[in-house]
């Protein structure tokens, strides 16, 4: 499965830093503890994230990204077919 996640700066237009972070590996590599933490670490600095996971993971609510640890993120289901719909979001 594969989570990305936006990063960006609301608090600063003038000079924002993008990007878009994509987590792959096999099972129990830890991709989704990682991406929590990168999330809770850009959100504490203020910063902004978006959080995309597949629709066909069906193991939690569409909208909701778990990991086996306990943390959770509020996600966008985006079709697994059409990756490029993220870029129609963003």
């Amino acid at each position: 499965t594969l989570f990305l996640f936006l990063n960006y700066n609301l608090f600063r237009m003038t000079k924002t830093r993008e990007s878009i972070t994509g987590y792959v590996g096999p099972m129990f590599a830890k991709k989704t503890l990682l991406m929590l933490h990168d999330v809770s670490a850009a959100e504490a600095t203020g910063r902004s994230c978006l959080v995309f996971k597949p629709n066909i993971d069906d193991r939690f609510p569409s909208t909701t990204v778990r990991s086996r640890a306990g943390g959770e993120h509020i996600a966008i289901p985006v079709s697994y077919s059409k990756p490029e719909d993220i870029y129609k979001i963003i």
